[in-house]
């Protein structure tokens, strides 16, 4: 197979991951077709399902949509931002003859057959994982979480550096922890300042049923 000069679409990235999560699931094209139909509500087989995973590499772009993805998140538990993971990690489905595809993007934002803009794979992650959401964003996501008695405050990305971990762990080279300290502190006052404002960990009254949506 010759060295591709097309971009690849996002469109494509989907599929490629689509067929990444099935192969680390186990499942056959048969088994994840019918874990798709009882989700989807449509009727989905293993030539469906293979058509759309092959779509990554072939002329035949398949456009997934927003319920698909959801779908896929929920079918395969994986984040929705997994399906936005560069081509050519290194795992399943990437073989050694598409050798074109370690440093991937950038992605079309259209179909491959048409003039469409284009993004560059860490931009796509970037935006897909909320790695500098916006206070708009973190503040609509906080108010939907506050039935669920739960916040969320967004991490930050590090430099990675391969001597502070160890066996897959990161070393904690830091001194005695006086922030985390100073914040549980300000947790605890916080309690006692508001003590009706939904805090994290839930009280005692909520629902142990009932879990948060993400």
């Amino acid at each position: 197979m010759s060295e591709t000069t097309e971009p690849l679409t996002v469109n494509q990235v989907v599929a490629y991951n689509l067929a990444r999560a099935r192969k680390l699931k186990g499942w056959t094209q048969d088994d994840t077709a019918v874990r798709l139909s009882e989700v989807t509500g449509r009727r989905w087989t293993s030539a469906t399902l293979g058509a759309a995973e092959r779509s990554w590499q072939t002329g035949r772009t398949r456009e997934f949509n927003a319920n698909e993805l959801a779908a896929f998140a929920k079918v395969f538990e994986q984040p929705i931002p997994f399906f936005f993971l560069p081509v050519g990690l290194g795992d399943p489905p990437t073989p050694d003859e598409y050798p074109w595809y370690p440093d991937p993007g950038p992605y079309a934002m259209g179909s491959s057959d048409q003039e469409a803009a284009t993004i560059k794979a860490n931009d796509l992650l970037h935006s897909a994982l909320a790695t500098a959401p916006n206070p708009v964003f973190v503040a609509l996501v906080n108010k939907a979480l506050e039935k669920y008695n739960l916040v969320w405050s967004p991490s930050r990305l590090d430099w990675y550096r391969p001597e502070e971990w160890f066996d897959g762990e990161k070393i904690d080279r830091s001194p005695a922890p006086l922030e985390n300290e100073i914040a549980r502190r300000l947790h605890e006052l916080l309690r006692l300042v508001e003590p009706d404002k939904p805090v994290f960990p839930p009280p005692t009254n909520a629902s142990p049923n009932e879990d948060p949506p993400f």
